[in-house]
């Protein structure tokens, strides 16, 4: 991960470059999440978020069904070695659900939600336990960067 926007936000020094990224996982559904790997970066107030080709390797039909493509194009994209963009967008809005403490954010842009995991959802217990806590650790820097956009508009 990146730190330049936490590190920025416990300072309050606004002049370097504002830049966040890691790998989150985006989810179904929270009830049923098939999660697949991707990048979520956050810099100079746009938000990306990219498949990356070990993604391929994940059930992506349903993120194929969300960017209206079809699994086999995606596919065909990953496997190639491409990095595939689902959004790139100043115009986004982020909640954080309660039913992950913290650990997840629900992206929205142009009316598509989009279930983004800090931390890897397993089914154990306590690994899940584990990764919350990991998961809230790091959102610690998402919220303050989106704090920070949010008073500079």
């Amino acid at each position: 991960m990146n730190n330049d926007i936490a590190t920025n936000a416990a300072t309050n020094d606004t002049t370097a470059t504002n830049a966040l990224s890691e790998t989150v996982w985006l989810l179904k559904s929270k009830v049923n999440p098939f999660p697949v790997a991707s990048q979520l970066t956050l810099r100079d107030g746009v938000l990306s978020l990219a498949l990356q080709p070990g993604a391929s390797d994940a059930f992506i039909g349903w993120v194929a069904e969300r960017m209206e493509r079809t699994t086999d194009d995606l596919k065909t994209e990953l496997l190639g070695g491409h990095n595939v963009s689902v959004f790139s967008t100043r115009d986004f809005t982020v909640t954080w659900p309660k039913t992950f403490a913290g650990a997840a954010m629900e992206i929205t842009v142009a009316g598509r939600s989009w279930l983004a995991c800090l931390s890897y959802p397993s089914g154990s217990a306590l690994w899940q336990t584990m990764n919350l806590i990991t998961g809230r650790r790091q959102s610690k820097a998402w919220k303050a960067a989106f704090a920070e956009l949010a008073t500079a508009a």
